[in-house]
């Protein structure tokens, strides 16, 4: 095994043995000058190669079938010849075959890179391990060489340690449980699916979503239960498609249920038109004062936001969160006030579907048919205007990308922040143009009052 932190490897091994060997099975350990001594350790200390291996093998010949973790390989490579090392290497390694041992020789990657190369061809594969740094965070991966089956070859695959569990990421999930089922299941259960989407609700499964699960993932679960599959499409038309896969993935692994909903209860189809109505057509050409007149008789008054209820529920979850940071010894925040908001984006994303839905459904639209592009400008403003009393300018970049400025945001009112927190436009219009145009949508705020700037702008573009 190799790894750059050489540290990594061997807290995984143990794990492993730990958790999933028996008694009599217990790895057998080499170490250099050790601390503490045992049973299940040889200490090779300042023996030359000579006598290392005669304690070596006098030691797989007590263990017959026994695993072994060589973590004083560097030390030997070190103090030895490296072709008379290389020789000895060949011997363990027919020693190996005849006690019928599993052997693990540990090595810090790219520091021994020559005798790492010809001690490759020697055993029968190798894992290696790599730790990268994303975000504040870790991530590690574990790549087999010749050790599994082709398709997997030198293929980088995530885990985590959680605890006493070794979690690997398959399918997109971290889990120590694979549930067998291939992407050809995947689809055919899709299809079958595809049809009878109202008659299956999403319910909890027994299990839980992982701790290393992504905080989408948790937002996700959370929004699924208790909705039926054409609802779920109906909050996200535009990746109903990789959410319907990751249904069928949960389900496999127990983490959620589909339960057939009673005959009775089943919702008939909408019966809506093809197009849109005339008084939507009217609207979207109207100036902006009427088309907000013309919809709100349509649809009922639409309420606005209240702002200063809104602004001090949002102060108070924010002290509430410094205490507790404060308390739990947290002292750079940073990457947890990253987390909150992009959970307070999610949400405000998921109630701007459900509200553009109702509104939609209130005009007699059918909620499966998709605006034109060239009314996103309107459909912007209008979304601001009547949900939150701001105005809003819009431009068009290109095809795909349009900005939109927001000059008296009271989202970041005397707020003073090193990144943007107007997450409820942010989140709502990405939510809104998703519902709208039925295409995935993103929008990222690019400069925020609460920064400096002279007002709020931010980017919206269809990948």
């Amino acid at each position: 095994m190799t790894d750059q932190t050489f540290s990594e490897a061997r807290t995984l091994l143990r794990l492993l043995f730990e958790k999933h060997g028996e008694a009599d099975l217990q790895p057998i350990e080499i170490v250099s000058h050790a601390t503490q001594k045992n049973e299940h350790m040889l200490d090779i200390g300042n023996l030359s190669i000579v006598e290392t291996s005669i304690n070596l093998n006098a030691m797989r010949r007590k263990n017959p079938r026994q695993p072994f973790i060589h973590t004083a390989i560097p030390d030997i490579i070190i103090k030895n010849d490296p072709g008379k090392l290389l020789l000895t290497f060949e011997n363990w390694q027919k020693n190996i075959v005849e006690n019928r041992t599993i052997e693990f020789y540990l090595l810090p990657r790219g520091t021994f890179e020559d005798i790492e190369k010809k001690l490759l061809s020697l055993v029968d594969g190798s894992i290696q391990i790599h730790v990268s740094q994303t975000k504040e965070k870790f991530q590690s991966t574990i790549t087999p060489v010749r050790l599994s089956k082709p398709e997997y070859h030198l293929k980088e695959y995530p885990y985590a340690i959680e605890g006493d569990r070794f979690l690997i990421q398959w399918e997109g999930e971290f889990t120590d449980r694979i549930t067998g089922i291939t992407k050809g299941e995947i689809d055919r259960r899709k299809a079958d699916l595809e049809g009878k989407l109202r008659h299956f609700k999403v319910t909890k499964g027994g299990d839980s979503l992982k701790r290393s699960a992504s905080l989408h993932d948790y937002w996700l679960f959370s929004q699924l239960q208790g909705k039926t599959l054409y609802d779920v499409k109906g909050l996200f038309p535009e990746s109903f498609d990789s959410i319907l896969d990751r249904i069928v993935r949960w389900k496999a692994s127990g983490i959620l249920q589909l339960s057939e909903v009673p005959r009775s209860e089943v919702i008939p189809e909408p019966k809506g038109r093809a197009g849109l109505s005339l008084t939507t057509k009217l609207g979207l050409r109207l100036p902006l004062w009427l088309t907000v007149r013309l919809f709100r008789r349509k649809t009922g008054a639409v309420g606005k936001v209240p702002v200063d209820l809104y602004l001090t529920g949002r102060y108070a979850s924010a002290m509430l969160i410094r205490i507790l940071m404060q308390q739990a010894g947290i002292e750079t925040p940073g990457d947890v006030m990253r987390n909150i908001q992009e959970m307070e984006s999610n949400y405000n994303n998921y109630e701007t579907r459900k509200a553009s839905l109702e509104h939609v459904k209130a005009l007699g639209e059918s909620p499966e048919a998709a605006l034109g592009l060239e009314h996103l400008p309107k459909t912007l403003k209008l979304a601001l205007k009547t949900g939150y009393g701001v105005d809003v300018s819009v431009k068009q970049i290109n095809d795909s990308t349009y900005e939109f400025t927001v000059s008296d945001c009271f989202f970041c009112r005397d707020s003073k922040a090193d990144s943007p927190v107007c997450t409820a436009i942010s989140g709502g219009m990405e939510g809104l143009s998703s519902i709208m145009f039925k295409k995935k949508t993103e929008v990222e705020e690019i400069e925020c009052r609460a920064m400096g700037s002279a007002s709020c702008r931010y980017r919206l573009i269809f990948p």
